[in-house]
């Protein structure tokens, strides 16, 4: 990664913690999700097909907790693609990757017969296929920027661990710039690189083998409980 994007990505990081404390402070669930989740139709909206194809994720089971388990396929996400086709395009994305987030957290109230209600998730982020152009767009970092200021809060009550899995030198270099400045978020984030011989039996330590797709040393007719790239 060259010096003036670590620089720039340096202040962005930054930037995400100052203006994210407007609301970052203690705040119950109902509170949080009444302050970010504000649209009615999260739950019906139909992204356009085109977009539903290029930002692939899907619940994919249940950890031994009864954690929901989600798997987003991000070295697939070409931000700057849908950015750069003008103004409709990004409200858009906007909105699905807004959508994928309510998703996700709403997941906890879903929990198997015999389970306690969870109150963590856990998610791999499968950054294979990742490069320099989906992040070297200027507008790409302002998003990434939004992106931390409003989900941060949520990250840190909800998020039990974050699998980034598949990363190249570039996409390290991102994590590494901000671990020092995301506080204790970090602390539940674990980075992988593309040798899956090396982070596959970590993940199953941790991950149920029958709750995952076969690409993360899960069964065969493996199933997700709910996918969204269709």
């Amino acid at each position: 990664m060259s010096k003036n994007l670590c620089i720039t990505l340096f202040i962005s990081f930054l930037g995400i913690l100052r203006v994210s404390g407007n609301i970052s402070g203690p705040r119950n669930k109902t509170d949080l999700f009444s302050v970010i989740f504000t649209e009615n139709d999260l739950d019906t909206w139909d992204p356009p097909k085109e977009l539903k194809k290029a930002f692939p994720y899907y619940w994919s089971g249940f950890d031994e907790d009864c954690r929901p388990i989600w798997v987003g396929e991000l070295g697939k996400w070409d931000l700057s693609k849908y950015i750069s086709k003008g103004e409709s395009s990004l409200k858009a994305m906007q909105k699905l990757i807004h959508q994928g987030f309510y998703r996700l957290f709403v997941s906890i109230n879903d929990t198997p017969p015999g389970c306690q209600p969870a109150t963590q998730i856990a998610v791999i982020y499968d950054a294979d296929g990742f490069n320099y152009n989906q992040v070297i767009h200027g507008q790409v970092i302002s998003f990434f920027l939004n992106v931390f200021r409003v989900y941060i809060p949520l990250f840190l009550q909800y998020m039990e661990s974050i699998y980034f899995v598949n990363t190249n030198f570039m996409f390290k270099g991102l994590v590494e710039v901000a671990r020092p400045i995301s506080g204790s978020l970090m602390e539940r984030v674990e980075v992988y690189g593309p040798n899956k011989s090396l982070w596959l039996p970590k993940l199953l330590k941790k991950l149920p083998r029958d709750q995952l797709s076969p690409k993360y040393g899960g069964n065969k007719d493996f199933k997700p409980i709910k996918s969204y790239n269709y």
